[in-house]
C-alpha cells in the first residue's frame, strides 16, 4: 500500500471517522480516487492539519466528491482510499517530491480507480460524484457466475422512485464474482 491511505471503516462501522493513516508496510488492497480541484480546496493536507487528519478527517469541509467516494469505498467493501490530495502533504515540497515519484505504481497498484471527471460544475463548485440524472436501469450481460446485493442507499439516494420491496427496482448492485 502506499505510504499514506485513507482509512474509511466500514458498513458495519458507520459512526467510525474516516482518518489518514500511515500504512508502515502494511499490505491491502484500496482504490484509487482521481478527481479535480476545486477553485479553493479547503479539504487538503498540510503541514498544519496532518496530525489532526491522523485523527479525524474534517468532513465538514469535505465537498460532495470527497464524502461521495468514501461512501462508495465502503459501499464496495474496501476500507483503504488514496487520492493525492489528501494523502500527500500538499505544503510540504520534500513529501511532495518523495510521494509524486511513486504515484504511478500507485494508480497501477490501486484495486479500481473512481475517476470523478465532471464533478465541478462551469461556477467551480463541487457537485459529487452522482449526477442527477433519469433512472433507467443500464442492461448489462454477464457471461462470468456472479453474486448481486441491492446497494439501498445508493439506489435511493440517486432514484427517488427506488422501491425496498421490489429488486427489480433497484438501479445499483453490488456484484462478487464467484470464479
Amino acid at each position: 500500500m502506499p505510504t499514506r491511505v485513507i482509512g474509511v471503516g466500514s458498513l458495519d462501522e458507520p459512526e467510525q471517522h474516516a482518518t489518514l493513516l500511515e500504512s508502515r508496510g502494511m499490505s491491502g488492497r484500496y482504490l484509487y480516487l482521481s478527481h479535480r480541484w476545486e477553485k479553493n480546496p479547503r479539504f487538503r493536507t498540510l503541514r498544519s492539519n496532518l496530525q489532526h487528519s491522523q485523527q479525524a478527517l474534517p468532513m465538514d469541509q469535505a465537498s460532495h466528491t470527497f464524502r461521495d467516494a468514501i461512501e462508495v469505498t465502503r459501499q464496495l467493501g474496501f476500507r483503504h482510499l488514496w487520492t493525492y490530495s489528501l494523502c500527500i502533504v500538499q505544503d510540504d515540497e520534500n513529501d511532495w517530491m518523495l510521494r509524486s515519484q511513486k504515484m504511478g505504481n500507485i494508480f497501477e497498484s490501486s484495486t479500481c480507480m473512481i475517476a470523478a471527471v465532471d464533478v465541478l460544475g462551469e461556477d467551480g463548485i463541487d457537485r459529487g460524484l452522482f449526477l442527477p440524472r433519469d433512472c433507467d436501469p443500464l442492461a448489462v450481460r454477464l457471461a462470468l457466475p456472479y453474486e448481486k446485493a441491492p446497494l439501498a442507499a445508493f439506489s435511493e439516494r440517486l432514484c427517488k422512485k427506488y422501491n425496498r420491496k421490489k429488486y427489480s427496482r433497484v438501479y445499483i448492485w453490488k456484484l462478487r464474482w464467484l470464479v
